[in-house]
């Protein structure tokens, strides 16, 4: 409902809330709701009500938190600047971060979370909101993710597939086919925890992960495996790729689940031309692997990340060469756990 005690500007048929003072202390947010990325309670405050459907499309999958349930704060703002010189395409992302600190700017679009504190805020411009999809992934869910990493602490570099209620985290180099072989098993019954990223709270017993499960990219010559890409749109991801985006829960209702108790870990490597095939594991490797985003992170996440790690590899592990014929690596896959 529009608060007509607010006084609303329309820029470039974006209408929002402006500041009173140069510096945008005091904003008005009339647009305010809760929600649970990753199971952490999160209050979202803007002052345009197209944020808050962005906001309403990243996190409400997730649900909201007990009413008076101790939340984070991320305020999101749509405000004007000065206009500057006609330049083509987008500026450079530049994404920087210190400590409990992430700060990321495009031109005059500025983005902060703080960690420790649980809170972050983020400036965009009406410009820059017309590429609305990197707003969306760039701004609002990576400060949104980075603020509750702060109780999900171990962030690991790998899928996460579910059958019979148990999560197998799938690792391996960027490449080695993660999100493929994912796509096959959820044509096969299994699914979705996560597509590249899990997180962690390394104390809990047994090991829970929390993954975002909604979407899948797949690159388009996936379509060669899978005709049934085709239907779904080409986006260009925050890296430059272009890739095929899936809405989860449309392609398999009930389909995408965000939390489930992790049962082992399974390597991946390419294999082409020969049949799918298990083989030795490397613990080394498949810890380089899990801890793939540590260079990205400050020392307790890594602390973290390694604690959740050594949790793993004391479980259920396994390197699975995958080779062309999809629909027998995930047999192989089911059989594992199965066996678990």
């Amino acid at each position: 409902m529009t608060d007509h005690r607010v006084n609303w500007q329309e820029v470039a048929g974006l209408t929002f809330a402006p500041a009173t003072d140069q510096l945008w202390r005091q904003t008005p947010t009339p647009f305010v709701a809760r929600y649970q990325p990753l199971g952490v309670p999160l209050e979202f405050a803007t002052n345009a009500s197209v944020l808050a459907e962005m906001a309403a499309d990243s996190f409400g999958p997730w649900g909201t938190p007990a009413p008076h349930a101790p939340a984070l704060r991320l305020n999101f703002f749509l405000h004007t600047a000065p206009a500057a010189p006609d330049a083509p395409g987008r500026p450079t992302p530049v994404f920087r971060a210190q400590d409990d600190y992430f700060m990321l700017s495009v031109g005059s679009s500025l983005g902060l979370a703080d960690r420790a504190r649980g809170f972050g805020m983020a400036f965009i411009t009406p410009d820059l909101l017309a590429d609305r999809l990197f707003v969306q992934e760039g701004f609002l869910e990576c400060l949104g993710l980075f603020l509750t990493t702060r109780h999900r602490r171990a962030v690991l570099h790998a899928a996460g597939l579910i059958y019979r209620g148990r999560a197998v985290l799938l690792t391996g180099h960027s490449g080695a086919g993660k999100s493929t072989l994912a796509f096959a098993c959820l044509r096969a019954g299994f699914q979705l925890l996560a597509e590249d990223v899990i997180y962690l709270d390394e104390t809990s017993s047994p090991l829970q992960a929390w993954g975002a499960p909604w979407r899948l990219h797949l690159l388009p010559d996936g379509e060669r495996f899978f005709p049934e890409l085709a239907a779904w749109p080409l986006v260009t991801q925050l890296n430059g790729e272009t890739k095929r985006r899936v809405e989860v829960n449309q392609q398999w209702p009930g389909a995408a689940v965000p939390l489930a108790p992790v049962m082992g870990v399974i390597a991946l490597a390419r294999a082409p031309g020969v049949a799918s095939a298990w083989q030795a594991v490397d613990p080394a490797a498949l810890r380089n692997s899990l801890i793939g985003f540590g260079d990205q992170m400050g020392a307790d996440a890594l602390a973290a990340m390694h604690a959740a790690t050594d949790r793993l590899l004391a479980g259920r592990v396994a390197t699975l060469a995958v080779g062309s014929d999809l629909a027998a690596a995930v047999a192989l896959i089911r059989e594992w756990m199965d066996a678990g």
